[in-house]
């Protein structure tokens, strides 16, 4: 870094931030607002690892997550743990994620985990502790991706030279392995990823992880269970479905066996597991032990399973349903962290050394009432790392997530991870909801790394498709609305350009008639925008330029903010769908960006740049569906959508400012055309002579005019 200089690297660091933006890599808040994204927080500091390290941790890793299947595996099947009080009833049975429906099934290789993840933290020893498990759905792993491939581009030349290891062989095992265990022993078998949907706090990673996998990207209603089996609803029919990625939690994937009252799973996906027709990654139930309450057990746990000691510790923590533990709870409680023994996704944890002495007599008593609804941690004090700012390298405090895949009999460990960084340790979270910065991790091999590929391989066949019907129902109607939604954008720019291009210019009285009704006709057909007309033309100027910027920026009106809000957010459900071009011109669309300046809103010269920059954006989004989107029914939708939304805004145009004329003609027509993008076509055919007639020819009939009805 000090070789670079940090005018250098600050250079490159901003340049890798643009890239980000423009990727649009945010995720959400959990219970925030719509449109509540955030924008991805890296730092170009990577976390290193020298090999021998990674290794000794990798082992941990690996031997945790076979301790955890097994775990799983026993606790859905023999009990052995419950039966030999290795392992509390208590601990298992009140637990609301321990789902009675998965009991007995069991799935192909005896794998419930088939991708985990662990949070830890480096002491000041230099071990490494376990801080939380994730086993049904872990997230991290996209962003994980995403932060390689921006800080490879940050540093080029170091990525080279220290030889990190590469990610995308752990993902070919992911892919290796559920190919593998697929129930149905399909030639060519189909896998799709759940998500829960645009709503979810990561649903920009699971968008980003089924283009870099390369399977189909679906949420519950796009899949039907049939005869014990699962389908895709697509607009060719019902496709088979065999392997299903999930990233929904347990409860919410079946609505007829989990949790009735979820909108997000599939209702009798429980049957198909059950029946060996579909395989789901992870297991359902397999978010059973990522409840704290399972932590003190662990090591006792492993000695009994796997007749070894626990490599990877878990951070010290202690049941407090038993005993002894809530007796040392009780003696140090000024020292420790009370949680919820069964995760609770609003409940916050209990710090002992911030209680009053009220607080703290509440918390013994329902701690001697209900010991077995809490556990109490250890405080974990993280290490450090380099993060990067302007005066210099600055120590923040980091957590890091890793993962593992299920390979064989055994797990292969990422070589790399997520790493969460905070100034503070106190507030350092686990979730990225919290809103710190990550890091990429490097692993530095002590040789050149071999390059590998998600690709098949150059002497695989492949069968030749055109045009092909599986296009997913939900997929169609949303690409169907974000046509409309560019085209509605893009007809309320012309009509706002045509109307402020006039505000900003020399205004004769005999004009603001005009002006008025054009006006007008912006709003929706039953709302009556600006109220009546004043005699006098500088006040009645004064309401047009007014209401024109809220038309642009008010998000509560039916105006332009609203309508690249809708946009933005068609084009985030059908991300998977779409070009990184057209993602990075949509990910532009935001007028909060294109526009910061809030004390300038009533200025309409800002206001006509803005809008030019607008439509420059919304034409160069036509152009690359008219040109780079392949002729199959995702560009039919689209482009349905965009035909029927201009149809509408041009019939809507002629009805509200020629039906009933209020002013003179001539200057209403010249407007119409040019909202309407037709006046170069007109002059040339009619030259100067503006008619009724040839105006309604052309705009309503005329098959050779591309904006005509």
């Amino acid at each position: 870094l000090e070789g670079q200089g940090s005018q250098a690297l600050s250079q490159r660091w901003e340049q890798s931030r643009r890239l980000l933006r423009e990727n649009g890599v945010t995720y959400n808040v959990y219970g925030a607002p719509q449109n509540a994204d955030r924008p991805w927080e890296l730092d170009p500091v990577p976390l290193l690892f020298n090999l021998p390290d990674w290794q000794k941790l990798s082992q941990g890793l690996t031997q945790r997550a076979e301790l955890l299947n097994r775990i799983t595996a026993d606790l859905y099947g023999e009990q052995t743990l419950l039966k030999e009080r290795v392992l509390p009833p208590s601990v298992v049975f009140a637990h609301p994620e321990y789902h009675l429906a998965c009991h007995g099934s069991r799935p192909p290789g005896d794998v419930f985990i088939h991708l985990y993840a662990a949070h830890l933290a480096r002491q000041p020893d230099g071990g490494w502790v376990a801080l939380a498990d994730r086993t049904q759905g872990p997230s991290g792993a996209g962003y994980a991706v995403e932060n390689r491939i921006v800080i490879s581009r940050t540093l080029p030349s170091d990525f080279a030279s220290l030889h990190v290891e590469r990610l995308a062989a752990f993902f070919m095992t992911l892919r290796e392995t559920l190919l593998a265990l697929c129930p149905t022993h399909s030639a060519n078998p189909r896998v799709v990823l759940l998500s829960p949907g645009p709503r979810s706090s990561g649903y920009f990673e699971d968008a980003y992880l089924a283009r870099y996998l390369g399977y189909s990207l679906v949420e519950g209603g796009d899949l039907t269970v049939r005869d014990g089996k699962v389908f895709l609803k697509t607009l060719g029919g019902l496709l088979r479905v065999d392997v299903i990625l999930r990233r929904l939690v347990d409860e919410d994937c079946d609505p007829l066996e989990l949790r009735p009252a979820s909108h997000l799973g599939v209702p009798g996906l429980m049957h198909a597991v059950r029946s060996k027709q579909v395989l789901v990654a992870n297991a359902l139930g397999s978010g059973l032990l990522e409840a704290p309450a399972f932590t003190p057990f662990l090591p006792a746990i492993c000695r009994h399973l796997l007749h070894a000691e626990l490599l990877l510790p878990s951070v010290p923590s202690w049941w407090c349903g038993r005993g002894d533990d809530l007796r040392y709870v009780e003696a140090h409680l000024n020292e420790l962290i009370i949680k919820p023994a069964y995760l609770h996704r609003s409940a916050r944890p209990i710090l002992g050394w911030e209680l009053d002495s009220n607080q703290r007599a509440e918390l013994l008593a329902k701690l001697r009432h209900a010991g077995g609804q809490y556990v109490a941690q250890a405080r974990v004090t993280r290490s450090t790392m380099p993060v990067w700012s302007e005066s210099g390298p600055t120590p923040w405090h980091v957590g890091l997530r890793t993962f593992a895949v299920a390979a064989g009999d055994t797990y292969r460990v990422m070589p790399g991870g997520l790493t969460r960084v905070s100034a503070s340790a106190d507030t350092l979270a686990e979730s990225a909801a919290a809103g710190q910065g990550s890091k990429d991790v490097w692993v530095l091999s002590d040789k050149p790394v071999e390059i590998v590929s998600l690709l098949r391989a150059p002497g695989a066949a492949v069968e030749v498709r055109r045009s092909p019907f599986d296009l997913p129902s939900r997929v169609a109607d949303h690409l169907y609305w974000l046509g409309r939604y560019v085209e509605r954008a893009e007809g309320m720019v012309r009509h706002l350009r045509s109307a402020v291009v006039r505000l900003t210019n020399e205004l004769e009285p005999a004009g603001v008639a005009e002006l008025w009704l054009v006006t007008r006709a912006l709003g929706e057909p039953d709302e009556t925008l600006c109220g009546e007309r004043p005699v006098d033309a500088a006040a009645a100027v004064a309401i047009l330029r007014k209401e024109i910027s809220a038309l642009v920026f008010d998000e509560e009106r039916y105006g332009l903010q609203a309508a690249l809000q809708a946009l933005r957010f068609s084009a985030v459900i059908v991300r998977d769908r779409i070009s990184v071009d057209t993602w990075r011109i949509v990910n532009q669309l935001d007028l909060p960006v294109l526009f910061p300046w809030g004390a300038r809103r009533d200025r309409l010269g800002d206001i006509l740049l803005l809008l030019n920059q607008v439509l420059t954006l919304l034409s160069a989004l036509g152009g690359l569906a008219a040109e780079s989107m392949t002729r199959g029914p995702g560009w039919q939708f689209l482009d349905m959508g965009r035909r029927i939304e201009r149809a509408l805004h041009s019939l809507r145009l002629v009805e509200r400012l020629l039906v009933a004329p209020q002013s003179d003609l001539p200057p209403v027509l010249e407007m119409l055309l040019e909202i309407m993008d037709s006046s170069m076509t007109y002059r040339y055919r009619y030259l100067t002579s503006l008619q009724i007639a040839p105006t309604l020819d052309l705009l309503l009939i005329d098959e050779t005019n591309p904006r005509s009805v």
